[in-house]
């Protein structure tokens, strides 16, 4: 269990939180620059209703916040709320129509698929290219100025890309392509969050598609030619080819149909995990850090957890169990910034209720792990950062009920076992080697997009640490 959690003389820490909505707050608001998003037109009633209902543009929105109500729309009548077609449209460009946001016969035919990749490339043989990818990251940091601010958000979107690139396809993924790709990444985003918004007011969305298009296109490049290389080594016959995640959705096959992924269909399966793979990690990552940094006495315990669970030797597979303290770090850290801040999905029709208030066909359900996990009446103190309270009975009994960072039922990540596993290496190795610490003045301010980020990035300052005999470890 690692070497235990003390509050001490701790006080409650509360970290960035967007305010709630004033009365002028407007949809609008988002398309302004600066930040705004969805976050900043929340009204504090969002975080103690059951459920809210409200309108954006000419559509009906319900805001599903009790636990039974939401299992009722992501698990057992998860078939009746397929996730909205504003999904499908706006990740198009980026990863085609594919596992995160097919719906129907379609998903559930590529879900057999990835799941059977995602068996063949276990977390096991994942743990040495993880491992590699990680001790890259060390060499790097180890050579960088440590008076200069660190960008720890895209220090972390390039490690977790390169675990992604090194795991399905590998190859590792070099510094400069990285940073296009979190360059792309970002554009991508701003972009679809305005075309969601112009689409719901019901204005022109074509400059904004457009350049999720260009963007989309970039990063796709970054891997495609890959995967086309790969399926035409296979159908060559080639020997001794790569036995990676890519391999292993080569070789899968329905076990219904006998249907195989294509080329084509396999670029947009990988670009799907690459955005589920890196983005959302890279985002936890960045926030467990600055949550660290801000806490030196915590971030002290996971230091001494980790020196006493794994001394002056490398991390070996099946190591990150024994880091209790870590886990319940990046537990909460996935409670107050959870990558996917909002679950969309749409009333396939009419004739259904949510808390006995009837929902028409075509009605929004949003499911907000954000709202559900800061939510007044599911968390004590639920804006402080305490990964304390999973070791309570309270907590644990709030985590059974309200807390979905890799969502639930049919449509949850099949690769949580693998982003907690990358999660926990990295926040284990970085804290191991550096004391993290608070850049004055510098406050991430929490936007959520596709994904929650960090307004104007997460910059840090990072300090060698030395070994008991004094010697430096970075």
């Amino acid at each position: 269990m690692g070497v235990g959690y003390s509050r001490g003389a701790m006080q409650p820490y509360v970290p960035p939180k967007p305010g709630y909505r004033s009365g002028a707050g407007r949809l609008g608001g988002v398309l302004a620059r600066g930040g705004r998003s969805i976050l900043n037109l929340l009204p504090r009633q969002a975080y103690t209703v059951q459920m809210g209902q409200a309108r954006i543009g000419r559509r009906r929105v319900f805001l599903v916040n009790a636990p039974e109500t939401v299992r009722s729309v992501l698990v057992t009548d998860a078939q009746h709320y397929p996730k909205h077609h504003y999904i499908e449209d706006i990740l198009r460009p980026l990863i085609g129509v594919s596992l995160f946001n097919a719906n129907g016969a379609d998903w559930a035919q590529q879900r057999r698929l990835v799941d059977q990749a995602f068996a063949a490339a276990n977390l096991r043989r994942a743990f040495p290219l993880m491992r590699a990818a990680v001790d890259d990251l060390l060499d790097r940091l180890a050579r960088r100025d440590a008076r200069e601010p660190w960008p720890a958000d895209v220090a972390m979107a390039h490690v977790t890309a390169d675990i992604i690139f090194r795991t399905i396809l590998s190859t590792p993924l070099a510094p400069e392509p990285a940073q296009q790709v979190h360059d792309a990444f970002r554009s991508y985003q701003e972009n679809a969050q305005r075309v969601m918004a112009l689409s719901a007011l019901h204005l022109p969305t074509w400059l904004h598609r457009w350049r999720c298009r260009q963007m989309g296109a970039r990063i796709r490049a970054s891997f495609a030619p890959l995967v086309h290389a790969r399926y035409a080594a296979v159908a060559r016959g080639e020997a001794d080819l790569p036995q990676d995640m890519l391999a292993a959705l080569i070789a899968a096959r329905d076990p219904d149909t006998g249907a195989r992924l294509s080329a084509a269909q396999a670029v947009d399966q990988v670009a799907t995990l690459f955005l589920a793979g890196h983005e959302t990690s890279a985002s936890t990552l960045a926030w467990a850090l600055y949550l660290l940094a801000c806490q030196p006495e915590l971030q002290q315990q996971v230091r001494d957890e980790v020196a006493a669970a794994w001394g002056d030797r490398a991390p070996e597979f099946g190591d990150t169990r024994h880091l209790a303290l870590t886990q319940d770090v990046f537990k909460e850290t996935l409670r107050l910034y959870p990558p996917i801040a909002f679950y969309l999905r749409e009333a396939a029709e009419a004739g259904r209720c949510l808390r006995d208030k009837p929902v028409a066909q075509g009605d929004m359900v949003a499911v907000s792990p954000w709202i559900v996990h800061r939510h007044e009446g599911l968390w004590a103190q639920p804006d402080v950062f305490d990964p304390c309270r999973f070791r309570t009975e309270a907590g644990l009994a709030s985590a059974r009920g309200a807390y979905l960072p890799f969502g639930m039922g049919p449509r949850a990540c099949p690769g949580a076992a693998f982003a907690t596993q990358e999660s926990l290496l990295l926040l284990a190795q970085i804290v191991r080697r550096f004391r993290i610490e608070t850049v004055a003045g510098a406050v991430p301010v929490p936007v959520a997009r596709l994904t929650l980020r960090a307004l104007g990035g997460v910059r840090l300052c990072l300090r060698p640490v030395r070994s008991p005999s004094g010697v430096p470890q970075a």
